[in-house]
């Protein structure tokens, strides 16, 4: 986790707007009322789309520059700005972490 890389990264954009299509298969698996964490959230693009179906999403990204672009006065989601390793993990009916460190032997869906 490069926090310098990713607040210099996104100082210059906002990156992917659209859904995953991993946030799209794991939606069929929660139930309205869900609460779930996603950790890095980055733009918080599959943030918005879970509380848009109804899940109350905690989200946390440690780059202050994206968490600032993308907070907002709302509850749903929530945006924390933090190293997951110092985050205390509550009753959550799942953990959400759509990231892969891309390798040469394979190609990833998501």
């Amino acid at each position: 986790m490069n926090k310098n890389y990713w607040n210099k990264y996104y100082s210059k954009k906002l990156g992917v707007q659209e859904s995953s299509s991993f946030a799209v298969y794991v939606l069929k698996m929660m139930s309205d009322g869900d609460s779930i964490l996603e950790l890095g959230c980055g733009n918080g693009r599959d943030s918005f789309f879970f509380a848009e179906h109804g899940i109350q999403v905690f989200a946390l990204d440690q780059s202050e520059i994206v968490i600032s672009q993308i907070k907002k006065e709302n509850i749903n989601p929530r945006f924390i700005c933090k190293d997951i390793r110092s985050y205390y993990f509550y009753n959550f009916k799942g953990i959400y972490f759509r990231w892969a460190k891309k390798d040469r032997k394979y190609k990833y869906k998501y």
